[in-house]
């Protein structure tokens, strides 16, 4: 067996539409040049030829000359624009099996690649997106050869033939290009230059929008990209207006695959609102460094797989449905590798050493280069086909029927938005691979729901202390100031997210100070001043708390850094010691959460300020986005807030999982005969939650020794006291040697209704059925939703959610033995027990 040295063959299968098109003059062009030298050379032996010869080309010039043209056109001719109405078409298509519930299937096509795109190939795609126009230093976008726009014209016309709702975009960038995207992007004049031409080419080529190919934004540029994005729809919305449109031309834009780039380079959450989906580029994850891996793996490894990436993009975008999972339809392959992928090891990569590569070859190449696909193997637990040969050592990882039929599925069971080709002109003529993707059965056959990624925290068992709850209330109600930096910077950011997922569904919201059982939340903003959005009386429910954050974050920011930290701590600090005045729950626990992109001030110093703060008795935390002007700002702010409640808005589990336990924990009281599960906190023990021995049962010893199997240093726990008629967590290391406890989270059952328990003396609290819906806003460990007289339970665990419904005192769902991973840090292990029990 024989394999060529091709590295430079296929560099175009990534970046290389110029590489291919190393020179960009035409051939006729270069003809016509050798034409004109001997013309030269004949008239100085002879006039008389000269001047015949030179008329017969000037006539020939006149006529054929215009190729020249074309190289150097920025767009096509300007049409007259059309004021006809455009049927609305949607991405649904009962033709494409893959399609018929409204997935997409979209194609990109290359100037680059020798296959000519074919009717067939387009009927089975909802999008098709050609690649590549060009963007130019000034702004202007344009073809790179007269081959680039003639495939270009040739998809056109075979696509305008079908009448099938197929769209039709362009990809503006490329690999090669993407060193122009970030001055342009700082240069606010050849912004809208470049904005504007891709609105002209748009409209006279009669396209349905526009894909964003930069490779890639960084912290840098993130800022310029994100306004880059709103000033593009708002332009695309004008031209939208004036050709009387129905439907919104299209945006879509390129994201990478790791998610420490996503989380540097991208404010996904200002993104999202203005581009109708984002193109992920899901493979790659080994082609970059010094290691051998699979190309496009869906799960396992240290260094990255589709599962990590399409989780983070869907926890921090919260729109899985504009998340289209892209597929490469060519492999890549290392000479004189070891083999990573082993059925018996969670690693899939090796050291690269003596390898060399990777090399990337075309699906349509395989067989001319002599592999042979027959003998392709499967890695299970990434879900990856690889073809090894030991006696070379050659490692090909690549995409066949399998592999793409489990990416189908992966895009089915977490309900994406559809899937991505790189790119159709790579599969061979039978069409093998577009088929598999494009008559996947992607539609879920129970009801549509968005994708919840598990966004749930829980305490680290190492982090706790004990006490005697008896009758002492103190601490268990908590008042909280959220102050918010009102500039766009936090807005981008996903501050109102990051609230919003600070209070669990479990929470109780209330407004009056009598009222037990309630967290009461203020809002504070500040920026050239503060405002107080709403007191502590305002909000009864953590619907309407939800609701404020919502409008908060559709009001249009600042671009400015212009807010004064001092400002709205003094504003959060008046609030608090008004209601302390009038001996509005002034035993109770008060925090104020900052939120800052910039240590700034007008009066008087935050850390100053904030000391004396703290010495009152109210503690602060601080979230800080890092990307304020003053590089000092993360340092200074461990002077504002308390110890160790200092965080960064890139990485906000942390604070997260602090509001979340507070919240959760502050709400609850303990029974007789339980301790105290207690935060501890610079300033005290703020926060707990109820613990109480456990007798184990048998559920819970079959339980405990599923777990032991499967792994280590591992926690068992058990939704529902049949007995007590109560919902509890019960906790049983897998080990034996830790204390087994059972947490009560205060929901108990009495006459087929739920209650929240009270201290002895009051009655129970009747559970507040306008807490809201279940959403990605999970609790510490369970969301809590009540509807139709029961209990919806819902844990956030990985790798998939579930839940049960508690009706009065049944168990209206069974739940089997069933064990999730969890790491925070610790590795929790959670396990539903089945009871026979009623």
């Amino acid at each position: 067996m024989t394999f060529r040295a091709i590295n430079n063959k296929y560099n175009p299968l990534f970046s290389a539409p110029a590489l291919l098109n190393r020179n960009t003059w035409s051939k006729k062009f270069r003809d016509i040049c050798c034409v004109i030298v001997t013309l030269i050379l004949i008239s100085i032996i002879c006039v008389p030829i000269a001047y015949v010869l030179s008329t017969v080309f000037m006539l020939f010039y006149d006529t054929e000359g215009k190729i020249i043209d074309s190289l150097t056109t920025t767009v096509p001719p300007v049409t007259t624009p059309s004021t006809t109405q455009i049927p609305i078409t949607t991405t649904k298509n009962p033709n494409i099996p893959a399609a018929s519930c409204g997935k997409r299937v979209i194609g990109y096509y290359t100037e680059w690649e020798k296959a000519e795109v074919s009717e067939k190939q387009l009927k089975k795609l909802t999008h098709v997106i050609y690649l590549f126009v060009n963007v130019q230093e000034d702004g202007t976008i344009k073809f790179d050869s007269d081959r680039a726009e003639n495939r270009f014209l040739d998809m056109k016309n075979k696509a305008m033939t079908l009448n099938s709702g197929l769209k039709m975009m362009i990809g503006v960038g490329g690999h090669a290009n993407s060193v122009v995207f970030s001055p342009l992007m700082k240069d606010v004049g050849k912004r809208k230059i470049l904005i504007d031409s891709i609105a002209s080419f748009i409209d006279e080529n009669d396209l349905d929008g526009v894909d964003i190919f930069w490779v890639w934004s960084n912290s840098a540029d993130k800022l310029h990209h994100s306004k880059f994005i709103r000033e593009l729809r708002k332009r695309l919305n004008d031209l939208k207006s004036a050709k009387r449109r129905n439907e919104e031309y299209l945006i879509s834009v390129i994201v990478p695959p790791s998610v420490s780039h996503l989380d540097s380079g991208y404010y996904l959450n200002e993104i999202v609102k203005h581009v109708d989906f984002l193109n992920v580029l899901t493979y790659d994850y080994y082609f970059n460094g010094n290691r051998v891996g699979p190309h496009s793996p869906i799960y396992e490894g240290s260094h990255g797989n589709i599962d990590e990436t399409m989780k983070y993009l869907a926890c921090k975008t919260k729109k899985p449905n504009k998340l289209n999972m892209a597929v490469p339809f060519y492999g890549t392959f290392w000479i004189n590798a070891s083999l990573p992928l082993h059925d018996d090891s969670d690693d899939i990569w090796k050291e690269k050493g003596d390898a060399r590569g990777p090399y990337a070859v075309r699906w349509n190449q395989l067989d001319s280069e002599k592999w042979d696909k027959s003998s392709a193997r499967f890695h299970e637990k990434s879900k990856t086909s690889y073809i090894w040969i030991p006696e070379t050592k050659h490692f090909l990882t690549f995409e066949n029927e399998k592999s793409l039929g489990e990416k189908t599925k992966y895009v089915k069971e977490k309900d994406l938005g559809g899937m991505l080709i790189w790119a159709i002109d790579q599969d061979d003529e039978e069409n093998t691979l577009l088929n598999v993707v494009s008559s996947a059965d992607a539609c879920s056959e129970t009801e549509k729901k968005s994708l919840e990624y598990n966004l749930a925290f829980v305490a680290c068992t190492s982090s706790t202390t004990y006490r005697k709850c008896g009758t002492d209330i103190n601490n268990l109600w908590l008042d909280i100031v959220l102050v918010i930096d009102n500039t766009r910077i936090m807005q981008m950011d996903g501050v109102y997210d990051t609230i919003q997922a600070m209070f669990g569904q479990s929470v109780r919201i209330g407004a009056g100070h009598p009222d037990p059982r309630s967290t009461r939340v203020a809002i504070v903003t500040y920026n050239e001043v503060a405002t107080v959005e709403a007191g502590f009386d305002e909000f009864k429910s953590l619907a309407a708390l939800n609701q404020e954050l919502d409008k908060l974050n559709a009001t249009q920011k600042s671009d400015s850094f212009d807010a004064f930290m001092d400002l709205g701590l003094s504003a959060a600090n008046n609030l608090i010691t008004a209601a302390n005045r009038a001996n509005d729950r002034k035993q109770y626990k008060k925090l104020i959460v900052l939120f800052t992109s910039n240590y700034s001030f007008k009066n008087q110093r935050p850390d100053v300020l904030a000391l004396s703060i703290r010495q009152s008795g109210i503690d602060i935390s601080t979230v800080y986005t890092g990307a304020g002007t003053t590089g000092n700002t993360a340092f200074q702010l461990k002077f504002v807030g308390n110890y160790n409640m200092n965080f960064h808005m890139q990485d906000a589990a942390p604070i997260v999982q602090e509001l979340q336990g507070a919240t959760a924990m502050a709400n609850c009281f303990c029974r007789d005969g339980w301790s105290q599960y207690e935060w501890p906190i610079n300033s005290g023990n703020l926060f707990g939650i109820c613990v109480g021995n456990l007798n184990k049962n048998e559920y819970q010893m079959n339980a405990q020794k599923s777990c032991h199997t499967a792994a280590k240093n591992a926690y068992l726990v058990s939704e529902f006291d049949v007995n007590r008629r109560s919902f509890n967590y019960d906790v049983i290391t897998n080990k034996g040697a830790k204390t087994v406890a059972s947490y009560y989270n205060g929901l108990i059952s009495q006459n087929g209704s739920w209650y929240w328990d009270q201290p002895d003396g009051k009655p129970l609290l009747p559970l507040d059925p306008s807490s809201g819906s279940v959403s990605t806003k999970s609790g510490c460990v369970a969301d809590v939703k009540y509807s139709d007289g029961s209990v919806r339970i819902m844990f956030r665990t990985s790798p998939n959610p579930w839940d049960f419904r508690l009706r009065g005192h049944q168990l209206v769902v069974e739940i089997d033995y069933r064990i999730f991973v969890r790491c925070d840090p610790v590795i929790l292990i959670f396990t539903a027990f089945k009871s026979s029990e009623q």
